[in-house]
């Protein structure tokens, strides 16, 4: 394919001329923006978004740091939001940054250097991306690099009928590990029409996404595929809940219990926090997460539960910097302490869009 022989010449050309870092130029500081755009997109465009258009993953430590995560979740506001040049430049740093020749995806670029492993979730999310993309902008290419990322994570990133949490790139070695909220229904429903997985693996998956056992009303936080067994953590992460029960609502499996308990949750307490003990069920942290709200956006958004969406989309826009003059307005951030995380401000702004698109909100 044309994009995989660009890409290879690309290659070619850095052994020649030697290991060369990734452009991390600040972020840009002044922007003219269009009346379209959100204000957390203003945020992640003026404190987030580099010169080249890599996503920053905070502003301090790590503001050298580029994840895989966010460039999925990027391609898919873009997508979401009708921006095809703007997407066009995402696939170019995909295949210039991220995308190693086997077409898995580097998980992380730090100072330059790329991972040695890929992230199951996060090439999923790229795929799926690309895949949108190419019948929403009409592109027949982006299938092929859909494809392409399909045909890697089937041949080096299951185990059975089971996705592994990660590839070692070089060696190929995989994880005997599946973290449920991998379970990404709408990528693997992409690798079935794309004729990468059959749809009796596809079927044998599903019957066994739906024997997931629930223990306390939780799901498993992973699955080991030597032992066979489930393992639950005893201070569960509600963005990994909400994740698997969103997924499950995807693939029209009932999630009525979780919907219960995290709606009851949220009018007794008129809060989510980021994590709950397994036992109790009582909150074990006080802070409130702004990934948690915009996940329990998308899982209502899924339920069709108008209520629900509307007050856990104010709850997530209520942790925002709501003063219009300030110059993070829109951003999802500490301004005291300066800290902020690119995933903290992406997700939401693809919560928002979603809630847009589907006229939940204008």
């Amino acid at each position: 394919m044309k994009w995989v022989c660009l890409l290879l010449a690309s290659l070619v050309l850095m052994t020649l001329l030697g290991c060369q870092n990734v452009d991390v130029q600040p972020a840009k500081k002044e922007e003219s923006y269009t009346t379209n755009e959100l204000a957390t997109e203003q945020f992640i465009r003026s404190h987030l978004l580099t010169k080249e258009g890599l996503i920053q993953t905070d502003v301090q430590k790590r503001a050298n740091v580029f994840l895989s995560e966010s460039l999925g979740l990027w391609m898919l506001y873009l997508v979401d939001s009708g921006r095809e040049e703007e997407f066009a430049q995402q696939v170019t740093l995909l295949q210039d940054h991220f995308l190693d020749p086997s077409s898995l995806v580097y998980w992380e670029i730090n100072e330059g250097k790329p991972s040695k492993v890929n992230a199951w979730i996060d090439d999923a999310r790229i795929m799926r991306a690309l895949y949108k993309a190419a019948h929403i902008f009409d592109h027949p290419e982006y299938i092929e690099m859909a494809k392409d990322i399909g045909e890697s994570l089937n041949d080096y990133a299951f185990t059975q009928k089971w996705p592994v949490d990660y590839v070692d790139i070089p060696s190929k070695a995989k994880s005997n590990v599946l973290t449920i909220s991998y379970l990404d229904s709408e990528a693997l429903d992409i690798l079935q029409k794309l004729h990468i997985r059959s749809s009796k693996d596809s079927n044998s998956l599903r019957k066994w996404v739906q024997s997931i056992p629930v223990q306390n009303g939780f799901y498993p936080k992973s699955f080991n595929m030597k032992s066979k067994a489930f393992h639950y953590d005893e201070e569960i992460n509600l963005i990994d809940q909400l994740y698997v029960a969103y997924h499950l609502e995807q693939a029209n499996i009932s999630t009525d219990h979780f919907a219960k308990w995290i709606n009851q949750e949220f009018q007794k307490e008129k809060k989510l926090v980021g994590r709950y003990h397994f036992e109790t069920k009582i909150r074990s942290v006080t802070y409130e997460s702004p990934a948690v709200y915009s996940l329990a956006v998308l899982y209502s958004v899924e339920r069709e539960e108008k209520e629900q969406v509307l007050q856990y989309y104010q709850a997530m826009k209520n942790l925002s910097v709501q003063n219009k003059e300030h110059s993070e307005y829109g951003g999802y951030i500490d301004i005291s302490q300066q800290q902020t995380h690119s995933f903290d401000n992406l997700l939401p702004l693809l919560a928002e869009r979603t809630l847009l698109n589907e006229r939940y909100i204008r």
